[in-house]
């Protein structure tokens, strides 16, 4: 009772007594001690988050320096080739060597330009169809040679880049190409009639859009192929609208697009030669037949394929593989 009627005397006074002190300070000593654990651990993880993120930045460094280090080995090699081999060469060869990386993700820029500077341009205009953020195989013409074109591209976050990276010269479109509306959008856009390139590179489609594709006549095409398919089947996959690649677990992801042999059919069908390959890449180059005279068929069959595009698909290569996995493909 003495006690008690003693603290409440020194709290009127403002004063504590030394039990009420020392019971506070534990408390605020006690939370002082949790929320410094509780920081601790947060400052932890964030170390580790931060460690985590320095090291993907290394990594997306690293990646971005052996890309720069690469195109800059290519066209050092591009150059020796100009000095010492031009005018040297036989036909493929001469044109091969005249290849070179701009913004293309090989060296189709050069085999580009010596084909055009070949078979010449009309109009300087192209519809690429699947530009993705450097412009595919006509932003280098875009950029540097003067051309005016049309690009199509699905991923809405390449759009804006596209965009600043090219305009006012090309047209950019966000759409999803089929064969039901390529023609719709190529004459939408102001692009039927003469048209010097057409690129093709859609990682699906390529075959199909390409068959339907009548409102334009160009010079030149490319179109991606398949290299994994070889070169003895003209297969391609059958056609889906909203055929997306990345739905099928494969290896390599290896169902898409169609056979160089496919392609070399189509285009013989439709009055195109088979003139040259992307000797790293996947791209075909296709002439008109009334400007390609001067320049040999390419066979498909003579066309060499890396050993590694078919070594890990198990027995039977990749169309048993395919087979097992019950996807199809369509002879054509």
């Amino acid at each position: 009772m003495l006690r008690s009627f003693r603290r409440s005397v020194l709290r009127m006074l403002g004063v504590v007594s030394r039990e009420e002190f020392n019971a506070t300070t534990k408390r605020v000593l006690g939370t002082v001690n949790r929320n410094a654990v509780r920081l601790a651990k947060r400052l932890d993880r964030l170390d580790q988050q931060l460690a985590e993120l320095n090291q993907q930045m290394v990594g997306l460094d690293t990646i971005a320096r052996t890309g720069r280090l690469r195109k800059i080995d290519d066209n050092v090699d591009a150059l020796v080739r100009h000095t010492f081999l031009n005018g040297r060469l036989p036909e493929p060869q001469a044109l091969l060597s005249r290849r070179f990386r701009g913004l293309s993700q090989h060296e189709e820029d050069g085999i580009t330009v010596a084909l055009f500077d070949r078979v010449g341009t009309d109009t300087q205009r192209f519809v690429e169809i699947g530009a993705g953020v450097n412009g595919g195989n006509s932003g280098f013409l875009a950029k540097e040679c003067g051309w005016t074109g049309l690009m199509f591209e699905i991923d809405p976050g390449r759009i804006d880049r596209l965009q600043r990276r090219f305009a006012p010269a090309v047209k950019v479109v966000e759409a999803q190409v089929t064969r039901e509306n390529i023609n719709e959008l190529i004459t939408a856009n102001g692009f039927a009639g003469d048209v010097d390139l057409l690129s093709i590179d859609i990682d699906s489609n390529d075959y199909w859009v390409w068959e339907q594709l009548s409102v334009c006549r160009p010079r030149v095409v490319i179109v991606e192929y398949n290299p994994l398919f070889g070169t003895d089947r003209a297969v391609t996959i059958p056609y889906d609208p909203h055929f997306n690649r990345r739905e099928f677990e494969v290896p390599r992801a290896a169902y898409y697009g169609a056979s160089l042999q496919a392609l070399a059919k189509l285009g013989a069908r439709k009055g195109y030669r088979l003139a040259l390959l992307e000797p790293r890449g996947v791209n075909a180059f296709f002439v008109r037949e009334d400007l390609a005279r001067d320049l040999p068929p390419l066979r498909v069959g003579d066309v060499p394929i890396a050993p590694d595009v078919v070594a890990d698909f198990g027995p039977g290569g990749v169309f048993s593989m395919l087979d097992r996995a019950g996807l199809a493909l369509i002879d054509v």
